[in-house]
Protein backbone atom coordinates (compact mmCIF):
# COMPACT_ATOMS: atom_id res chain seq x y z
CA UNK A 1 0.00 0.00 0.00
CA UNK A 2 2.84 2.35 0.83
CA UNK A 3 4.71 2.01 -2.45
CA UNK A 4 1.53 2.13 -4.55
CA UNK A 5 0.21 5.22 -2.77
CA UNK A 6 3.56 7.04 -3.01
CA UNK A 7 3.99 6.23 -6.71
CA UNK A 8 0.34 7.05 -7.44
CA UNK A 9 0.73 10.39 -5.70
CA UNK A 10 3.88 11.17 -7.68
CA UNK A 11 2.20 10.34 -10.99
CA UNK A 12 -0.96 12.28 -10.10
CA UNK A 13 0.33 15.39 -8.33
CA UNK A 14 4.00 16.00 -9.01
CA UNK A 15 5.18 17.66 -12.20
CA UNK A 16 8.42 16.18 -13.58
CA UNK A 17 9.79 15.67 -17.08
CA UNK A 18 8.58 12.49 -18.77
CA UNK A 19 5.90 11.79 -16.15
CA UNK A 20 3.21 10.69 -18.62
CA UNK A 21 5.59 8.57 -20.67
CA UNK A 22 6.97 6.93 -17.54
CA UNK A 23 3.43 6.16 -16.37
CA UNK A 24 2.61 4.68 -19.77
CA UNK A 25 5.68 2.43 -19.59
CA UNK A 26 4.62 1.43 -16.07
CA UNK A 27 1.15 0.49 -17.34
CA UNK A 28 2.59 -1.43 -20.27
CA UNK A 29 4.61 -3.48 -17.78
CA UNK A 30 1.29 -4.58 -16.27
CA UNK A 31 0.22 -5.95 -19.64
CA UNK A 32 3.21 -8.27 -19.97
CA UNK A 33 2.14 -11.82 -19.12
CA UNK A 34 3.78 -13.34 -16.05
CA UNK A 35 5.04 -16.28 -18.10
CA UNK A 36 7.28 -13.93 -20.10
CA UNK A 37 9.09 -12.54 -17.04
CA UNK A 38 8.99 -15.67 -14.92
CA UNK A 39 12.48 -17.00 -15.78
CA UNK A 40 14.33 -13.64 -15.54
CA UNK A 41 12.58 -13.00 -12.20
CA UNK A 42 13.60 -16.40 -10.92
CA UNK A 43 17.21 -15.88 -11.99
CA UNK A 44 17.24 -12.49 -10.26
CA UNK A 45 15.81 -13.93 -7.04
CA UNK A 46 18.31 -16.80 -7.20
CA UNK A 47 21.17 -14.31 -7.66
CA UNK A 48 19.95 -12.36 -4.63
CA UNK A 49 19.76 -15.59 -2.60
CA UNK A 50 16.03 -15.28 -1.97
CA UNK A 51 14.85 -18.57 -3.47
CA UNK A 52 13.23 -20.82 -0.87
CA UNK A 53 12.30 -17.92 1.40
CA UNK A 54 9.21 -15.81 1.81
CA UNK A 55 11.27 -12.71 0.95
CA UNK A 56 11.10 -13.66 -2.73
CA UNK A 57 7.30 -13.53 -2.61
CA UNK A 58 7.36 -10.27 -0.66
CA UNK A 59 9.72 -8.55 -3.10
CA UNK A 60 7.63 -9.67 -6.06
CA UNK A 61 4.56 -7.98 -4.61
CA UNK A 62 6.10 -4.73 -3.32
CA UNK A 63 5.29 -2.89 -6.54
CA UNK A 64 1.94 -3.35 -8.22
CA UNK A 65 1.18 -1.52 -11.49
CA UNK A 66 -2.53 -2.04 -10.85
CA UNK A 67 -2.21 -0.50 -7.40
CA UNK A 68 -0.30 2.51 -8.72
CA UNK A 69 -2.93 2.99 -11.43
CA UNK A 70 -5.78 2.77 -8.90
CA UNK A 71 -4.13 5.19 -6.47
CA UNK A 72 -3.21 7.63 -9.26
CA UNK A 73 -6.77 7.75 -10.51
CA UNK A 74 -8.07 8.36 -7.00
CA UNK A 75 -5.52 11.10 -6.30
CA UNK A 76 -6.42 12.85 -9.55
CA UNK A 77 -10.02 13.06 -8.34
CA UNK A 78 -9.02 14.93 -5.14
CA UNK A 79 -9.18 18.69 -5.47
CA UNK A 80 -5.83 20.39 -6.03
CA UNK A 81 -6.95 23.36 -3.92
CA UNK A 82 -6.37 21.29 -0.77
CA UNK A 83 -2.73 20.77 -1.72
CA UNK A 84 -2.29 24.40 -2.68
CA UNK A 85 -3.77 25.62 0.62
CA UNK A 86 -1.43 23.34 2.57
CA UNK A 87 1.52 24.52 0.49
CA UNK A 88 0.64 28.15 1.30
CA UNK A 89 0.53 27.20 5.00
CA UNK A 90 4.10 25.93 4.71
CA UNK A 91 3.67 22.18 4.29
CA UNK A 92 6.20 20.28 2.24
CA UNK A 93 5.21 17.74 -0.39
CA UNK A 94 5.53 14.73 1.91
CA UNK A 95 3.54 16.48 4.66
CA UNK A 96 0.78 17.27 2.15
CA UNK A 97 0.74 13.63 1.15
CA UNK A 98 0.79 12.23 4.69
CA UNK A 99 -1.51 14.71 6.45
CA UNK A 100 -4.02 15.71 3.80
CA UNK A 101 -4.14 13.43 0.77
CA UNK A 102 -3.58 10.05 2.44
CA UNK A 103 -6.44 10.39 4.96
CA UNK A 104 -8.76 11.27 2.06
CA UNK A 105 -7.57 8.18 0.20
CA UNK A 106 -8.78 5.65 2.78
CA UNK A 107 -11.47 4.22 0.44
CA UNK A 108 -8.89 3.63 -2.31
CA UNK A 109 -6.42 2.14 0.16
CA UNK A 110 -9.11 -0.18 1.55
CA UNK A 111 -10.05 -1.28 -1.96
CA UNK A 112 -6.43 -1.90 -2.88
CA UNK A 113 -5.86 -3.78 0.39
CA UNK A 114 -8.76 -6.12 -0.31
CA UNK A 115 -7.69 -6.78 -3.90
CA UNK A 116 -3.99 -7.21 -3.20
CA UNK A 117 -4.52 -9.40 -0.16
CA UNK A 118 -6.86 -11.74 -2.01
CA UNK A 119 -4.50 -11.93 -5.02
CA UNK A 120 -1.42 -12.64 -2.95
CA UNK A 121 -3.18 -14.97 -0.52
CA UNK A 122 -4.56 -17.11 -3.36
CA UNK A 123 -1.42 -17.01 -5.53
CA UNK A 124 -0.38 -20.47 -6.61
CA UNK A 125 2.27 -20.00 -9.27
CA UNK A 126 4.84 -17.79 -7.50
CA UNK A 127 5.01 -19.90 -4.32
CA UNK A 128 5.26 -23.02 -6.48
CA UNK A 129 8.29 -21.55 -8.26
CA UNK A 130 10.13 -19.96 -5.33
CA UNK A 131 9.37 -22.20 -2.33
CA UNK A 132 10.87 -25.68 -2.19
CA UNK A 133 10.76 -26.40 1.54
CA UNK A 134 7.47 -27.96 2.69
CA UNK A 135 7.49 -25.83 5.86
CA UNK A 136 7.41 -22.62 3.78
CA UNK A 137 4.67 -23.57 1.35
CA UNK A 138 1.43 -21.58 1.26
CA UNK A 139 -2.14 -22.80 1.67
CA UNK A 140 -2.89 -23.08 -2.09
CA UNK A 141 0.16 -25.35 -2.46
CA UNK A 142 -0.97 -27.40 0.53
CA UNK A 143 -4.44 -27.80 -0.96
CA UNK A 144 -2.94 -28.89 -4.27
CA UNK A 145 -0.81 -31.47 -2.45
CA UNK A 146 -3.97 -33.04 -1.00
CA UNK A 147 -5.20 -33.69 -4.53
CA UNK A 148 -3.44 -36.97 -5.35
CA UNK A 149 -2.83 -38.68 -8.66
CA UNK A 150 -5.15 -41.61 -7.99
CA UNK A 151 -7.19 -40.46 -5.01
CA UNK A 152 -8.14 -37.18 -3.41
CA UNK A 153 -9.08 -36.46 0.16
CA UNK A 154 -12.06 -34.23 -0.50
CA UNK A 155 -12.93 -33.76 3.16
CA UNK A 156 -9.49 -32.29 3.87
CA UNK A 157 -9.54 -30.23 0.67
CA UNK A 158 -12.92 -28.69 1.58
CA UNK A 159 -11.84 -28.00 5.16
CA UNK A 160 -8.64 -26.38 3.89
CA UNK A 161 -10.54 -24.31 1.33
CA UNK A 162 -12.91 -22.96 3.98
CA UNK A 163 -10.08 -22.21 6.40
CA UNK A 164 -8.10 -20.45 3.65
CA UNK A 165 -11.11 -18.25 2.94
CA UNK A 166 -11.39 -16.99 6.52
CA UNK A 167 -8.47 -14.47 6.39
CA UNK A 168 -9.82 -12.98 3.14
CA UNK A 169 -13.24 -12.53 4.73
CA UNK A 170 -11.63 -10.98 7.82
CA UNK A 171 -9.70 -8.46 5.69
CA UNK A 172 -12.86 -7.60 3.77
CA UNK A 173 -14.87 -6.99 6.94
CA UNK A 174 -12.03 -4.93 8.42
CA UNK A 175 -11.89 -2.71 5.34
CA UNK A 176 -15.62 -2.80 4.53
CA UNK A 177 -16.46 0.56 6.10
CA UNK A 178 -13.88 2.35 3.95
CA UNK A 179 -14.68 0.27 0.86
CA UNK A 180 -18.42 1.08 1.04
CA UNK A 181 -17.73 4.77 1.71
CA UNK A 182 -15.53 4.79 -1.40
CA UNK A 183 -18.38 3.39 -3.48
CA UNK A 184 -20.76 6.06 -2.24
CA UNK A 185 -18.33 8.98 -2.75
CA UNK A 186 -19.22 9.27 -6.43
CA UNK A 187 -22.91 8.52 -6.02
CA UNK A 188 -25.49 11.06 -7.09
CA UNK A 189 -27.13 12.71 -4.11
CA UNK A 190 -30.56 14.32 -3.89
Amino acid sequence: MLTCSLAGYAFARLEFPGRNRMFLVYLVSYMIPYQVIMIPQYLTMKELGLVNSHWALIFLEIFSPYGVFLMRQFFISISRELSEAARIDGCGEFAIFARIILPLAQPAIATLTIFCFSWVWNDFQAPLIYLNDDRLKTIPLGLAALNGEFASEFNLIMAGAVSSLLPVIAVFFAAQKYFISGLSVGAVKG
